[in-house]
């Protein structure tokens, strides 16, 4: 059971959705962060 919990994909989406507002938040606050995690992703992306 505790395994089928922890990997349990809308558990998980429910997770998040309670933590979105705080996550966009804190992207709110952070622009350069989130500019420097998009160019990371394009960086890993092979671009």
């Amino acid at each position: 059971g505790w395994v089928k919990q922890q990997f349990d994909p809308m558990q998980k989406i429910g997770e998040l959705r309670k933590q979105l507002p705080e996550l966009l938040l804190s992207l709110n606050d952070m622009p350069q962060l989130l500019d420097n995690s998009l160019q990371s992703l394009s960086n890993m992306g092979g671009h």
